[in-house]
């Protein structure tokens, strides 16, 4: 008898666990463009990595690595975005951030070459603490986002199916 409600519980403690372990990869979308392969990431890397616990601000940086992968690196931003001169709104600088989502408090940017720097993008970094313009105004800065020491994830995800992936912990600068 004990033995048998021992074997009901523990079965309907792992049924639970793996329905609330699933719950956001129902998340994921299968088919899409280049945002959604982003989101896919972004949101696998909330549940599964112990690095969305040690910071809440990310840089995410985008390859097309071939005909059949998307490369999306995921990283800790150890450092905040400069903005120089030219970095105004309205503008395009590939070295400066134009897209951001936050997810479950966490703010993740990168540059997206169809977008241009908005206010409400400038105004998410200012929330965030995480822009500095005390040096905006000098022509010798070089702006945008410098993320030396970074720790992050590189997910490689399938183009035909964004669901499909594979992800490797890096360290150091983006390769």
């Amino acid at each position: 008898m004990y033995i048998s409600k021992t074997f009901i519980w523990l079965t309907c403690f792992l049924l639970l666990s793996s329905c609330t372990n699933d719950k956001w990869q129902q998340d994921l979308v299968q088919r899409g463009n280049l945002t959604h392969a982003i989101n896919n990431a972004i949101i696998d890397f909330i549940h599964t990595s112990n690095l969305s616990k040690k910071d809440s601000i990310f840089t995410v940086s985008i390859t097309e690595k071939n005909a059949k992968c998307i490369q999306v690196t995921i990283a800790i931003a150890d450092d905040v975005v400069l903005p120089s001169a030219k970095d105004s709104i309205g503008a395009y600088d590939p070295s400066f951030p134009t897209n951001y989502v936050v997810n479950e408090g966490n703010l993740f940017y990168w540059n997206d070459s169809t977008q241009v720097i908005t206010q409400e993008l400038l105004s998410v970094l200012e929330k965030y603490d995480h822009i500095d313009y005390r040096f905006n105004d000098l022509p010798f800065i070089v702006g945008g986002v410098h993320n030396d020491g970074m720790e992050g994830i590189r997910y490689c995800i399938c183009k035909k199916d964004l669901t499909k992936y594979t992800k490797t912990r890096i360290k150091g600068p983006f390769q």
